[in-house]
C-alpha cells in the first residue's frame, strides 16, 4: 500500500506542468469568434438598401422633362394631388420643391371614383386651411403637368413612395409657387429643386406680408410644427440664401 501511494505521488509531481500546458494550449487553440465576411457584407448591404430607399429622386436631378395636359381629379393635402392625363394615365403626385403643413386625413372618393384620403383637420398649424386653398384652386380643373421622365419610355419617374414629383401650371401660373406665396407652404430645402430660389423668395415675401399661416402665429409658427419639420428647417435660411446668390451669379 505504501508503495502504491508513493507511486501515485511521484506521477503527480512528474506531470503537473505538462497538464497545465495542455489545458492552456486547448484554450489558445480555440478559434476566435469573428463575424464572417459574408455576414458583414449582408448587414452592410441591408443598411445601404435602407439608405437607398430613403433617397428623394428630385426632378432637378433628372435630365428629361415631360409635359402633359390633364385634370386634377383629387387633392389629398396642400402638396399631394392625383392627376389624370388626357391619354388616361393617372398619377399620384407630390408637388416638387415645396412642403405644406401636415393634416389629419380620412378616406373619401375621388372625382374619378377611386378611393383615396383627404384632410379633415390640422396636424400642424395651417394644414387644413392649406388643403382647402389648393382644393378650391385646382380640383376638377384642367392643368399643365410637368415632371421628370425616362427618355426611352417617356413615362414620369416616381419617387420611393410611388409618387411623381411635379410642377403644376394653371393658366400659366406656377401652382407650386402660388401655394408658397399665399403662405400655405414652405420652400422644401430638405431636398434639391431647380426652383428653390424662387420658392424661397416667395416664402420670404409671404412671411413679411403675414399671408396664410404666417399671419396667425407670425415668426413663431415654425416652433409649432412637428419635430421632423423643425429639424430640416434648421439650415433653411442658409440654403435659401445660397440658392438666391447662385441664381444671381454671386
Amino acid at each position: 500500500m505504501k508503495l502504491l501511494i508513493l507511486a501515485t505521488i511521484c506521477l503527480y509531481l512528474a506531470f503537473p506542468i505538462s497538464c497545465k500546458e495542455n489545458s492552456n494550449t486547448e484554450k489558445n487553440d480555440s478559434p476566435p469568434r469573428l463575424t464572417s465576411k459574408k455576414s458583414f457584407e449582408k448587414v452592410r448591404s441591408k443598411k445601404s438598401s435602407r439608405k437607398r430607399r430613403k433617397k428623394w429622386n428630385s426632378p432637378s436631378s433628372m435630365s428629361d422633362t415631360i409635359q402633359m395636359n390633364g385634370r386634377i381629379v383629387h387633392v389629398v393635402d396642400a402638396d399631394t394631388v392625383h392627376f389624370l392625363s388626357e391619354s388616361g394615365d393617372r398619377h399620384k403626385s407630390r408637388l416638387d420643391g415645396i412642403n405644406a403643413p401636415e393634416c389629419h386625413k380620412k378616406r373619401i372618393k375621388t372625382l374619378d371614383g377611386k378611393i383615396s384620403s383627404a384632410c379633415i383637420s390640422d396636424d400642424e398649424p395651417g394644414g387644413y386651411s392649406a388643403y382647402l386653398f389648393l382644393k378650391n384652386l385646382i380640383e376638377g380643373k384642367n392643368v399643365k403637368f410637368i415632371c421628370s421622365g425616362n427618355k426611352n419610355t417617356k413615362n414620369c419617374i416616381e419617387d420611393t413612395y410611388g409618387r411623381v414629383l411635379s410642377t403644376i401650371y394653371l393658366n400659366e401660373v406656377n401652382i407650386n409657387n402660388k401655394i408658397v406665396a399665399e403662405g400655405h407652404a414652405l420652400s422644401f430645402t430638405k431636398y434639391p429643386s431647380k426652383m428653390r430660389w424662387k420658392y424661397c423668395i416667395s416664402e420670404s415675401e409671404a412671411r413679411e406680408k403675414g399671408n396664410g399661416f404666417w399671419g396667425k402665429s407670425g415668426k413663431d409658427i415654425i416652433n409649432r410644427f412637428s419635430k421632423k419639420t423643425r429639424q430640416w428647417y434648421k439650415k433653411h435660411n442658409l440654403l435659401c440664401n445660397q440658392a438666391i446668390k447662385e441664381k444671381n451669379g454671386l
